[in-house]
């Protein structure tokens, strides 16, 4: 069995759902109700073998973490998956050199060292699933424009541990093939839920690579939800019950589909050093998976979770939830549908990335030395659906990378007229000779 390893990737990316509304647990039951109802005990965290690299882990977390975070200023739902920007920043960072490898490895929070590469491709490796009731699938490829040479070294790299093998496109003369391409090898390893990751407006007779990974992921819960239990509810956007908009514009409640359940669920609460909340632990069918949900004990407290939240912090209380009882839970969460799309730029400067897209600073020469490559733009579109039955989600990112501007339109300077010149020792700045050209019949050709 896989372990709880997966559900902390997990966790992160689903932060968006803190919001969602889960009443207090109910009384737990009588020693003999507990015996009859709840399921067997599943090994602890601390019991089950686990190979992935724990470095790697966190900093993919805290990589998600500070994405989120600057997402969340514009404000609204987030949803996105640090394993696949992750992993599609592997595929960049394998070719970059220099200052430009040592930002991304800071922004991106990989471990120090060329290991980096091994560990992902071990947990890439673990990752995938396929069994009664969940999937998880993994995929990467690169697009090269035909003719661009790529570094051998560096193709061996990919393949070996990201299983990522060049694909011949042609973004200069064919560009609307190219982007085509992309997409339906996107569309085809989210099972359709990924479209659209390109437009034609994305790729130009500059672009050189394009770096692609998708996750796929799709279960069953182990306790399905009865749709005659779902209703409709009231959900508050602001935390303030009341019929209509407060001062100040806040949204009004929204009538939402809540899909509820009473059944033995792993739960906990933090009321002690930072904020408080609940949580709960939603296995899928395997328990290979599950989704973590964190509400805060207050109606307006996710902004002060979100302050709170780091990487270390988040696997804490993923631990100690592991390693919680299982409890009566009454559980009320809304039906959800989201997708989102962004250009991750922006943010990925603000954190601290600049020199992989700077004309004069991007080093990508472990990709190619035939001329400068830097990184034009990072594209991160994802697709979530939780229902009774179970939850699918989908990413896809595509990191574009394309050679720097062709040389300017030469400014025309022609002599065809009188000029004034001079011939200068350029250590000293002392002038040798000046004169000027102004008969042209008494030069001598």
């Amino acid at each position: 069995m896989r372990t709880r390893k997966m559900k902390l990737l997990l966790a992160a990316a689903l932060m968006g759902l803190a919001g969602c509304t889960v009443p207090p647990a109910t009384a737990e039951a009588p020693p003999q109700e507990q015996a009859r109802r709840a399921p067997p005990m599943l090994p602890q965290a601390s019991e089950r073998a686990w190979e992935e690299p724990r470095s790697v882990v966190e900093g993919s977390t805290q990589f998600g973490i500070d994405l989120y975070k600057r997402l969340a200023e514009q404000g609204g739902n987030v949803f996105l998956s640090p394993t696949s920007l992750t992993t599609a920043f592997g595929l960049a960072y394998a070719g970059a050199r220099g200052l430009t490898a040592e930002e991304m490895r800071r922004v991106v929070h990989y471990p120090a060292g060329e290991s980096v590469h091994g560990e992902l491709g071990a947990l890439l490796r673990q990752y995938a699933i396929d069994g009664q009731g969940q999937r998880l699938a993994v995929a990467n490829a690169l697009w090269v424009q035909s003719g661009f040479p790529i570094e051998q070294s560096y193709l061996g790299l990919v393949r070996q541990h990201y299983s990522a093998e060049p694909r011949q496109v042609d973004f200069v003369r064919q560009p609307a093939r190219a982007v085509a391409a992309v997409n339906q090898w996107a569309e085809a390893n989210t099972n359709g839920r990924i479209k659209g990751l390109l437009t034609e407006q994305n790729v130009d007779a500059l672009t050189r690579l394009i770096l692609t990974n998708t996750v796929y992921m799709k279960a069953d819960w182990l306790k399905p939800f009865e749709k005659g239990a779902t209703r409709q509810e009231a959900f508050y956007p602001h935390g303030v019950p009341g019929p209509a908009p407060t001062p100040g514009g806040m949204e009004p409640p929204v009538r939402m589909s809540f899909m509820s359940q009473e059944s033995f669920f792993r739960y906990m609460e933090n009321g002690g050093d930072g904020p408080r909340f609940q949580a709960v632990e939603l296995p899928y069918q395997g328990e290979e998976m599950s989704m973590v949900i964190f509400l805060p004990a207050s109606p307006i407290g996710l902004a002060e979770f979100e302050r709170a939240l780091g990487a270390q912090r988040l696997h804490g209380w993923l631990d100690a939830l592991s390693k919680a009882e299982r409890r009566n839970v009454l559980l009320e969460i809304p039906k959800l549908k989201m997708e989102a799309r962004h250009s991750l730029v922006p943010e990925l400067k603000a954190l601290g990335m600049r020199r992989a897209f700077s004309e004069t600073e991007a080093d990508f020469s472990g990709i190619s030395k035939a001329g400068r490559l830097l990184i034009d733009d990072v594209l991160h579109q994802t697709f979530l659906e939780v229902d009774e039955k179970g939850t699918e989600a989908a990413a896809a990112t595509a990191i574009l990378i394309r050679t720097t501007s062709a040389p300017p339109t030469p400014v025309v300077f022609r002599a065809n007229h009188p000029f004034f010149f001079l011939i200068r020792h350029n250590p000293t700045g002392w002038v040798l000779f000046i004169g000027r050209v102004r008969k042209p019949s008494d030069l001598k050709q």
